[in-house]
């Protein structure tokens, strides 16, 4: 095929594409009841197991049918963030960063739309696995998009950034629920609802995130601050860990770091390089505390630092996807908070590391607060920060229980 052919195939499949997105960005959504994520869980769950389930009223098993809804549903989710790109001012659409998102979208909503129809286990199989390979490809895309709207700052409102972030953050969630709650089906665990922990202990998984931002800290930092918790230790509540593993991350990076940069105001240590002297040990850092407490439908916890608090003309601004405190000698400070240390490799290897997150559908992401909140707000709990300007800040982070009773809640 000579190159004008190529030339006009790709021009008609770009034309097919957008009138796709058109065509499926007119449909509505169809949100999913909390119970009704889990009871598909549960009778897939219970199949894997080969129990006897209740199949579908129309007799399918219970993942052809959560798969035949996928198929329905995520064309029409993914068209809907697709028409956003193509409304985003058109110098900020060309940037590569957000353009390979938006291509990355498309790409995906024509590999769901071109696999046929779903009608038999063996067709499950195979659009598991193509999902699989969708929820794997759009791993990095919050770090991605973050860095083009760095780049696009000055041709676009800091307000209408913020208003488009929230929303395509938002719909991930949604999108990502929904296909790695199918995921997760295929590989039932202990005390799982697909990804939901039905037995989850805001204690445990709070402490393993502690520990390893922690040694993040240490490494960067020559000492990081202890964590002590008390309250209702023993509360579990029904939520999906990888959620809370970045928010409390998030939380934790940054009451460390205010932490350790407070004590080199108050003390008078030189960070340098952002590397303590020797002589320092984690003793000598005041500990950050989490408390933990549950009420009828949610729990709450408490995280308490000394790391100086925020001035008041700052505290409005905290969860801003452009508002950073990180400062310090030997930084290139960014409107995203990621700097690296000019000073040594290992310092740049370690604020790399301070600034990602731990692990799962986000790792890497540099907008964290402002992604944090929109995290804890999905199931219709919150985030809100109090600050003692001088002395440190608490933060209140509120988890509804996502149990069979939340029918208020839907993705």
């Amino acid at each position: 095929m000579n190159s004008a052919g190529a030339s006009g195939n790709a021009a008609a499949k770009r034309s097919q594409l957008h009138m796709l997105v058109q065509s499926l960005s007119a449909r509505p959504i169809t949100p999913v009841r909390i119970p009704d994520l889990l009871r598909i869980g549960q009778a897939a769950t219970a199949a894997a197991n080969g129990q006897p389930v209740q199949d579908d009223p129309f007799g399918q098993h219970p993942l052809v049918a959560n798969a035949q809804f996928l198929q329905r549903e995520l064309p029409v989710r993914l068209a809907l963030r697709c028409k956003a790109f193509q409304s985003l001012p058109f110098i900020v659409g060309l940037n590569p960063h957000i353009h390979k998102v938006y291509t990355l979208y498309l790409d995906s909503l024509e590999r769901l739309t071109s696999f046929r129809p779903v009608v038999n286990e063996d067709d499950e199989k195979e659009f598991t696995s193509m999902l699989t390979e969708l929820v794997e490809a759009h791993v990095d895309v919050i770090q991605t998009i973050s860095q083009g709207f760095l780049e696009s700052r000055d041709y676009m409102p800091a307000q209408e950034i913020g208003q488009f972030l929230d929303r395509l953050i938002g719909a991930r969630i949604g999108v990502r629920v929904l296909a790695e709650h199918h995921l997760a089906l295929h590989s039932p665990q202990p005390d799982f609802i697909g990804i939901v922990d039905t037995k989850l202990s805001p204690v445990s998984v709070a402490q393993h995130v502690y520990d390893y931002v922690r040694e993040v800290a240490q490494f960067h930092f020559g000492a990081a601050p202890a964590l002590q918790i008390d309250g209702m230790v023993d509360t579990t509540l029904a939520y999906i860990p990888v959620h809370l593993d970045y928010i409390l991350a998030e939380l934790f990076k940054n009451s460390i770091r205010a932490t350790v940069e407070h004590y080199e105001k108050t003390s008078g240590n030189g960070l340098g390089s952002l590397r303590l002297s020797a002589g320092l040990s984690d003793d000598d850092l005041p500990p950050i505390q989490l408390t933990v407490a549950r009420g009828p439908d949610d729990v709450v916890m408490r995280i308490r630092d000394q790391g100086g608090g925020i001035p008041y003309e700052d505290l409005q601004r905290v969860f801003e996807y452009s508002y950073t405190s990180v400062q310090g000698k030997g930084y290139n400070r960014s409107a995203t908070g990621v700097g690296a240390s000019t000073a040594d490799p290992q310092s740049a290897m370690s604020e790399m590391m301070m600034q990602s997150g731990i692990g799962g559908p986000i790792a890497g992401l540099g907008y964290g607060l402002g992604t944090a909140r929109v995290y804890s707000r999905y199931f219709d709990g919150s985030l809100t920060m109090i600050s003692l300007y001088g002395h440190g800040c608490d933060v209140f982070l509120r988890l509804k229980n996502i149990d069979m009773v939340s029918s208020d809640i839907k993705i």
